[in-house]
């Protein structure tokens, strides 16, 4: 990454005519914060927004870049900026591609900030077409419910995950953690009988 970065930064210059200098300037905004220096990154890509306010750029990537500023936010652990910048990007591009992860971002800074049925509400809103990140919702939703002490909850949320998604490769964990809230109960006969249900429903 830091030798893509050095060429993202030269490109301008050695090319300072070409159509693909836009990509550049966001891709080297993206390239900082896969490095993990988000500061650096949000400043970059706040310029590369601000020269699509200006028409210098076309904004082809103007998602992705309010996108990414919010995430360094987040990857900052500055939790109540971040629900600001996410919210306000949920709003502004409510089809992006980055939808789903944004909505998994705000559940995770809201309940960051203690705010957990606002958390598992953003959770809830992420649709099963989402795939991995509707799955990672199910799992986020499912440990909010274990640390808040709500077992019943958290039993009936992964039940109906096994019978909506017999296929996932998540299976053997939701089962799990089915079992691991009977036994917490202290009702370990009901836990072995959840085990062996897992098995015989889904094989």
């Amino acid at each position: 990454h830091e030798d893509g970065l050095r060429v993202l930064r030269a490109f301008p210059q050695k090319f300072p005519s070409s159509s693909l200098r836009e990509d550049a300037a966001y891709w080297e905004g993206e390239a900082l914060a896969m490095l993990g220096k988000h500061e650096q990154a949000r400043e970059v890509l706040g310029s590369y927004l601000a020269g699509v306010k200006k028409k210098s750029w076309r904004g082809d990537y103007s998602d992705g870049a309010q996108f990414r500023r919010a995430f360094c936010r987040f990857a900052l652990a500055k939790y109540d900026d971040a629900i600001t910048e996410l919210r306000a990007f949920r709003r502004a591009y409510p089809e992006s591609p980055y939808a789903d992860e944004a909505a998994l971002l705000l559940g995770d800074a809201l309940c960051g900030v203690g705010r957990i049925d606002d958390g598992l509400a953003e959770y809830r809103k992420i649709k099963p077409a989402a795939g991995r990140f509707h799955e990672e919702a199910v799992f986020k939703m499912g440990k909010a419910m274990r640390l808040t002490g709500d077992l019943s909850g958290m039993r009936t949320h992964f039940a109906a995950f096994l019978k909506a998604s017999p296929g996932s490769s998540r299976v053997a964990e939701a089962v799990h953690w089915m079992c691991w809230s009977w036994q917490q109960s202290g009702e370990e006969s009901k836990a072995r009988e959840a085990a062996w249900q897992a098995v015989s429903d889904l094989g």
